[in-house]
């Protein structure tokens, strides 16, 4: 890999391209059909919740000093190895997930738009692929792979040509459906409701839908922070700007989407029977509108793919960044290009396609996941203040009102995970089951088998507080048994989350790391 430095315009550009992929094409259908109408304030409350959550990576990332790959050393500052892990590995896994999703999402589209294909990749219910169109799936990942391998400055450069196309073209789609598609009673002013699924309907779609799947890619700049220019800068900057400019563009792309649907669809199968395999395209095929269809069909497969490739090179990164629990072949370079990385990357995305065959499938996972290292990067940011306060608003940077957004960030993530419903929220739980054993046998050998377990019960808070969500969401009106009341279960996530920020909080500690950074700031 290249080590040319990145400047703002590049991870800016990085940040925009990794929300601007297959989220948009596909999302306001997903989330329209879960909440109806609603979806609206859906993505209005979603995006406040990442806003929420990126000023805390915001601060984070900007009083500590930057490192390729994931978040899980920002948490040895705070807490210890066992936490650290599980940041890593929810992280690892979910950004290996975004590769599949987002090529997924390309052969999902290009089935819809080219004659035959439909019916030879996309399955007879219309929500997943085919063998063939998982193995077609499997080669656009591979092609990922190829890319990646030649450099990471020609993929700088890819990326921003790409994106650059992908900004304006949702753009051009919202206000073309405004100009020729004015259903204003799907909006429910006629007989039909704005929640015709209750607000329970509209805060699932939040992780289920795909608003923070539409979001996740916020945090892209961050894995570059190793090859960035000025990174204390220009990383949290990009953040701040993707994050706002892709809410004014999903907002729009929704409202679009909902005026275009054609109302006696709605009226006669309801938001929840509309099936739309590629729905900008479907849309466009309605109103005749063919010179929309084919910008679609070029788009339809630049977005996803270049958030593919974002995706994949931040994988890559991550990868080198938790090689230490990984065996030691992924570790192998090949005239300093890290192929093992690339290959272990590639076989991770191959998994996913071949267990999880459909973008709404993958998705969900992991969403439902990466909310769990959303909640932990706020509780770093909390202990950071409580450890080095003074220091972190002198030599960080400080966003007015910071230290309420720690805990107001941890308990809107512990909601996030909340609302992606039973039986999801178990399998977030089997995530952090799955890499138990993993931690024991590669830290193990690092520290004494007694040190380690003891660094995992210090952790085990965390555990105990996923376990009881996932216990309440089972108990709950969403997709559980009913056995507690909407408010009442929402009011008890809000409740136990804030007890065990806190928890999490006294868990802390002022780390040698931590002080040693603490010191060089002092000095500079």
């Amino acid at each position: 890999m290249n080590n040319n430095k990145i400047g703002l315009s590049g991870l800016l550009f990085t940040g925009i391209g990794s929300i601007v992929g297959s989220g948009w094409l596909m999302s306001s259908y997903l989330i329209a059909a879960i909440s109806g109408p609603s979806a609206i304030l859906s993505w209005i409350i979603g995006s406040f919740i990442i806003l929420i959550i990126a000023f805390n990576f915001i601060e984070v990332c900007g009083f500590l000093p930057p490192k390729s790959g994931g978040f899980g050393h920002y948490v040895e500052y705070t807490h210890n190895s066992t936490l650290s892990f599980i940041v890593e590995w929810v992280f690892l896994l979910s950004w290996i997930g975004l590769i599949p999703a987002e090529a997924t999402a390309t052969v999902q589209y290009l089935g819809s738009i080219i004659p035959g294909l439909k019916s030879i990749v996309i399955s007879a219910s219309g929500n997943g692929l085919t063998t063939t169109g998982s193995a077609i799936t499997s080669l656009v990942c591979l092609t990922f792979f190829v890319i990646n391998y030649a450099s990471i400055l020609v993929l700088m450069k890819l990326i921003k040509y790409l994106t650059l196309l992908k900004i304006l073209v949702p753009i051009f789609v919202a206000v073309v459906l405004f100009i020729f598609a004015h259903n204003f009673s799907n909006l429910g002013f006629g007989n039909h409701a704005f929640m015709p699924y209750g607000y329970h309907g509209m805060l699932e779609s939040i992780t289920t839908g795909g608003v923070v799947f539409a979001f996740i890619g916020f945090q892209t700049p961050v894995t570059f922070a190793g090859s960035a220019l000025n990174p204390k800068r220009n990383i949290p900057l990009a953040i701040l700007f993707s994050v706002i400019f892709c809410t004014i563009i999903y907002s729009l792309l929704q409202l679009a989407y909902i005026l275009a649907v054609p109302h006696d669809l709605v009226s006669q199968y309801g938001w929840k029977s509309i099936v739309y395999t590629a729905p900008f395209i479907n849309l466009s095929e309605i109103y005749h509108l063919n010179y929309l269809i084919w910008t679609l069909s070029i788009v339809a497969f630049i977005a996803p793919f270049s958030a593919g490739l974002v995706f994949y090179a931040s994988a890559v990164k991550i990868t080198d960044g938790f090689n230490e629990y990984l065996p030691k072949v992924v570790t192998k370079k090949y005239k300093n290009i890290p192929l093992g990385s690339l290959g272990f990357v590639l076989l991770g995305s191959l998994a996913f396609i071949w267990l999880l065959p459909g973008w709404q499938e993958i998705v969900s996972v992991i969403c439902v996941s990466l909310v769990m290292l959303f909640a932990m990067m706020c509780l770093v940011n909390g202990a950071l203040s409580k450890h080095a306060g003074y220091e972190k608003r002198i030599h960080g940077i400080k966003i007015k009102g910071g230290k309420y957004f720690a805990v107001l960030g941890y308990v809107l993530s512990s909601l996030m995970y909340f609302w992606s419903s039973w039986p999801l929220t178990w399998k977030g739980l089997l995530v952090l089951a799955i890499g138990s054993p993993i931690y024991f046998i590669f830290h193990s050998k690092k520290v004494s088998f007694k040190e380690t377990l003891s660094d995992f019960m210090s952790a085990s808070w965390l555990i105990f507080h996923v376990l009881l969500l996932t216990l309440i969401s089972y108990l709950s009106p969403f997709g559980g048994i009913n056995y507690l009341s909407s408010g009442c279960s929402q009011l008890a996530v809000v409740i136990i989350s804030t007890i065990f920020y806190y928890i999490g909080l006294r868990n802390s500690k002022l780390s040698s790391r931590l002080t040693k950074h603490v010191a060089q700031l002092e000095t500079a």
